[in-house]
């Protein structure tokens, strides 16, 4: 298992802008995280939605996990 901290764009801000949503997922690979990130309620649903992707550690994932991407 591998763990990523994927940066989206959130919708709902008005035409043409976006807000940066931050998701810490657990997955077998990027693809797969980058999938259920766009799948988030709120995120803007093109690949073109996706503006980073890093694979972090189990640690900081444990870290962060808990903290609502849509309160930040």
């Amino acid at each position: 298992m591998h763990y990523y901290k994927v940066v989206v764009k959130g919708g709902h801000v008005g035409t043409g802008k976006y807000r940066e949503l931050i998701f810490y997922i657990a997955a077998k690979d990027a693809f797969q995280a980058i999938d259920e990130a766009l799948k988030m309620p709120g995120v803007k649903h093109k690949f073109s939605a996706l503006i980073g992707l890093n694979e972090i550690s189990h640690k900081e994932f444990i870290k962060w996990r808990g903290t609502s991407a849509y309160k930040r």
